[in-house]
């Protein structure tokens, strides 16, 4: 029996919690993704873009996630928001950084794109936005080591 990957643990279980996402997004095209990591600077972790091909109708609640192609309020398009939070006259996001969830109190989670593992995953961290972009960069806050470990961790949260 094959061993089970992070992200279709994370995944199986967002879809057990059967928490419906209002609205459902569509996976996003080859298009929508060559697109948005032109526009951010950075690729997509391969986790990321495949929590987006498969979870489209399952969210958790109180998520803001960011969404490759997304227009919605409950899916922010990644590439709006992270031009607005790099704009952000009192702690910009630094353009290494990339947001893909508000934690719903303004702060970012973010892959930090200087970091990536030879799977192309980057960790995760918390940009605080009540901090100064220096005090985030001096003493950075890392909550996961990918974003198969990250989503897993809210899903065991959630559940």
């Amino acid at each position: 029996m094959a061993k089970m990957r992070r992200i279709d643990i994370a995944i199986e279980a967002l879809i057990f919690a059967d928490c419906p996402a209002d609205p459902p997004m569509p996976a996003p095209t080859d298009a929508q993704v060559a697109e948005a990591e032109a526009a951010l600077g950075a690729k997509l972790p391969p986790s990321y873009l495949e929590f987006m091909q498969r979870c489209g109708f399952h969210a958790l609640p109180d998520w803001s996630t960011h969404w490759v192609g997304g227009d919605e309020l409950l899916f922010a398009n990644i590439v709006e928001a992270n031009q607005t939070a790099r704009q952000d006259p009192d702690a910009p996001l630094p353009d290494y950084f990339v947001a893909f969830q508000d934690n719903g109190e303004g702060d970012l989670y973010c892959f930090d794109t200087r970091l990536p593992n030879s799977d192309g995953e980057y960790p995760v961290i918390l940009f605080d936005t009540t901090r100064s972009t220096q005090a985030n960069l001096k003493d950075p806050n890392p909550v996961a080591k990918t974003f198969a470990d990250w989503l897993c961790e809210e899903v065991r949260q959630w559940g």
